[in-house]
């Protein structure tokens, strides 16, 4: 039985698998599988994917028809062997000490089953920039209970499933799954379904092995989708629902509501504003429909954001188009300003 089973998510990435595919079979640990989960793709990515097999025997290739990278990870867990699983998405790079990494801090902590690492965000300029985790203080690691969830979500540390190591059998004893046909946010969930069974210590390691590449323009993550608006509902009723079970401090909830309605009002901007042949009547009535919601009225009232006293009024009015109105107005001054 290996150590790690890998899994990798591939749709359509023919240009940068094999550069993703590489930095894996390079990783200075050698006792791993991994798992190329092909998601119907249409470009040449299975036939790279079945090269590499039959080059290395811990590859193993997996076609999952069913769309979507939750589809993908879940065949990916059902087929794991091994003690711990890890993730890595087809259009990023892992460092050589990608798993050598946690592997070491698992050995150092053998009873702490959530061990994170920072990773880099290579970006448009192709320059690096470490994910903050300005509390670390130059610190090698960091011990942390999940009674600072927040603090860790607010650093974007929470959101990704490529930067954990997970216990195969806390996932299969629980079924731990992705949400079949959630395109947006279901790595959240998954994490906070994780967490919940996984005991209260976090070790985050002041290293960043990842690389993520948040340049790819066709990347599922830099797509707005219509129906963002029920992944937002997912996601939040989850993080509050996590949130109050785990007794988070009053601080902390206050962010996870900061945290839902800045998700809602992305949403609410992303519906209003985005290219679709939905109707503009159509449109506003959806974000008429999440103002009216008891998770967003809640989220306002709870939350500490810095919200205009007519913008608020707007929220409350459930009218967006005066929403809409003050937001481009404040992006005229915000450009003015900065010239």
């Amino acid at each position: 039985m290996p150590f790690i089973s890998v899994i990798v998510p591939v749709y359509n990435s023919e240009t940068y698998l094999s550069f993703c595919i590489e930095s894996i079979l390079n990783q200075t640990f050698k006792d791993f599988e991994l798992l190329l989960i092909d998601n119907n793709s249409s470009d040449k990515s299975l036939d790279i994917c079945e090269r590499y097999s039959e080059r290395d025997n811990r590859i193993k290739v997996f076609s999952q028809k069913e769309p979507g990278v939750s589809a993908a990870r879940n065949m990916g867990l059902d087929n794991a062997c091994g003690e711990y699983v890890m993730f890595v998405d087809s259009d990023d790079f892992v460092k050589e000490n990608y798993l050598s990494c946690f592997v070491d801090f698992k050995n150092k902590y053998p009873d702490c089953d959530n061990i994170w690492c920072c990773y880099d965000n290579l970006n448009n300029y192709n320059s690096c920039s470490t994910a903050p985790a300005d509390y670390l203080n130059g610190q090698k690691y960091f011990e942390i209970c999940r009674d600072k969830y927040m603090t860790l979500f607010d650093e974007l540390l929470c959101q990704p499933v490529w930067n954990k190591l997970y216990k195969n059998s806390i996932l299969q004893e629980n079924n731990i799954r992705m949400i079949g046909g959630m395109q947006l946010g279901e790595d959240i969930i998954f994490g906070l379904e994780y967490l919940d069974k996984s005991g209260e210590r976090i070790v985050l390691m002041n290293i960043a092995p990842y690389v993520h590449m948040n340049c790819i323009s066709g990347s599922l993550t830099r797509q707005f989708h219509i129906n963002r608006e029920s992944y937002s509902y997912e996601i939040n009723r989850n993080l509050i629902k996590y949130g109050i079970k785990w007794g988070l401090s009053p601080d902390q909830m206050t962010r996870a509501y900061n945290s839902v309605f800045y998700r809602f009002a992305s949403t609410m901007r992303g519906i209003y504003n985005c290219r679709t042949d939905l109707s503009k009547r159509h449109r506003k009535r959806m974000c008429r429909e999440i103002m009216k919601s008891p998770e967003f009225k809640d989220a306002l009232n709870k939350c500490d954001c810095s919200i205009n006293p007519f913008q608020k009024a707007a929220y409350k009015l459930r009218c967006y188009t005066a929403v809409n109105a003050y937001d481009k107005l404040y992006d005229i001054k915000h450009k003015k300003k900065s010239r």
